[in-house]
């Protein structure tokens, strides 16, 4: 999905999600022409809001010419709740209901706006911007080991001049429970690099179903002109540890803007606007590889 060629996001009336139409027709789903893995349809999802909160809109590329791109852009907290809760703010695409994906590659595009820079002079560190998210499996279909692996863009330190920093975690929901509070299976904090700002980068990500041994989740990026870098390479858990079988990742967030109210009023302060661009995202989903042999979607994360 290169977002040209007549590529267009619609908001339903509920507010709540949007179409992904191309020449004002719904994109189809990326399915297999053959029996084998398949990936369902893109949707957006909001979670509520108005269009003057947040939008998921293909623009115009600020930098490079002729070229169109998403823009996802949260101007103040689109979703609202009672009591204690400040809120939050949302806009992502869906790929919910996928098929015997085992094994995932995702390469996407990633352009952190300028304006991005006034996170930096957030007064306290913060963990919660969320890029992506892959559910294996998720806690809203009633399925009985939720799990999921979250990417956020982190500030870790209070310094107004500390980098913004990429991250993971693994979650696994306990028994009874209806949140991921005190899920935590493990976590990593990319601490050699920062996340570059005003200028696009690809991230290459791998996913494997397994346990503690066979389990991986990598992510490299390349920022444009620069070199390829592994960020993660995780081969640890990727599904929940009671769950008795792999399934395949039934639900994945590929592109995602996700954070806290707090996050997203600092913003506003600040005259800005949480703003990401995406473009040229592929997605492709394997079946589980023959031992010993290396998958599509592992070779294609390795040669990058």
């Amino acid at each position: 999905m290169d977002f040209e060629n007549g590529v267009a996001v619609e908001d339903e009336a509920t507010g709540r999600k949007a179409v992904m139409l191309r020449d004002g027709k719904p994109l189809p789903a990326g399915r297999a022409a053959l029996p084998g893995p398949s990936l369902a349809n893109p949707e957006i999802q909001y979670e509520g809001g108005t269009a003057a909160q947040r939008s998921a809109r293909v623009v115009v590329d600020p930098v490079r010419a002729g070229n169109r791109m998403m823009e996802f852009r949260v101007n103040e907290p689109n979703v609202r709740s009672s009591g204690t809760d400040t809120g939050k703010s949302r806009v992502q695409m869906n790929l919910y209901g996928n098929e015997g994906a085992q094994e995932v590659y995702l390469s996407v595009r990633m352009f952190v706006f300028p304006e991005m820079d006034a996170l930096r002079r957030f007064p306290r560190p913060f963990q919660w911007l969320t890029i992506s998210e892959w559910w294996n499996d998720a806690p809203w279909t009633g399925e009985a080991h939720p799990f999921r692996i979250t990417v956020n863009l982190q500030k870790t330190e209070p310094d107004p001049q500390a980098p913004l920093r990429f991250a993971v975690e693994a979650q696994a929901m306990r028994p009874g429970r209806s949140d991921f509070a005190g899920a935590d299976l493990w976590k990593a904090v990319d601490s050699q690099g920062s996340v570059p700002i005003g200028q696009w980068m690809r991230l290459d990500y791998y996913f494997r179903e397994g346990d503690a041994v066979s389990g991986r989740f990598a992510l490299a990026i390349t920022p444009d002109g620069g070199a390829r870098r592994v960020v993660f390479d995780e081969r640890r858990q990727t599904h929940h540890p009671d769950a008795l079988r792999l399934d395949g990742l039934r639900h994945l967030n590929p592109i995602k803007l996700y954070t806290s109210a707090p996050l997203t009023e600092h913003m506003h302060s600040q005259g800005a606007a949480l703003r990401l661009g995406w473009d040229d995202m592929t997605v492709q989903a394997c079946s589980k590889p023959v031992p010993g042999l290396r998958s599509g979607c592992e070779a294609a994360w390795e040669s990058g």
